[in-house]
């Protein structure tokens, strides 16, 4: 996949799209493009998570994170 080309394809505002999300998790999807709506994550310790009923803020509970990471 070339990432340069496909960019180079996107209109603004598919590339603000991507920027600003699709909702509070995931980026928006370029069907034309075939890039899928992909889910992010953010945390001050490594990955961050919430349900349904998440919030900006961190108040609520994380979805447990089932990865393992190697030591450093």
């Amino acid at each position: 996949m070339d990432i340069k080309k496909l960019i180079a394809q996107m209109t603004l505002e598919e590339k603000a799209g991507l920027c600003s999300g699709d909702d509070f998790w995931h980026t928006k999807a370029v069907e034309r493009l075939g890039i899928p709506r992909t889910m992010v994550s953010d945390g001050p310790h490594g990955l961050r998570k919430q349900d349904e009923a998440g919030d900006h803020l961190g108040i609520n509970d994380s979805i447990k994170n089932r990865m393992s990471c190697p030591r450093r």
